[in-house]
């Protein structure tokens, strides 16, 4: 799934952790909409939500959901 150079460089960012990449899944979009959904429950329409990372480009990560809600620095 790795190449060894992808290999090494994910070997190196914990010393102390396993990284564990996991398959990517189809299923990420749909819940990535519905995390967005509760966002904006709670924050209003107004707030712009983006799916970011490893699953919102349909590949393999670390099995997580990346969100991205870009705010003034005000």
């Amino acid at each position: 799934m790795l190449t060894d150079v992808q290999q090494e460089w994910v070997s190196g960012l914990y010393d102390d952790k396993l990284v564990k990449i996991i398959r990517f899944d189809p299923s990420s979009e749909e819940k990535f909409q519905m995390i967005k959904n509760r966002i904006q429950i709670e924050l209003g329409v107004d707030f712009e939500v983006f799916h970011r990372g490893s699953t919102s480009l349909g590949i393999s990560g670390q099995d997580e959901i990346d969100v991205y809600i870009p705010v003034s620095p005000l």
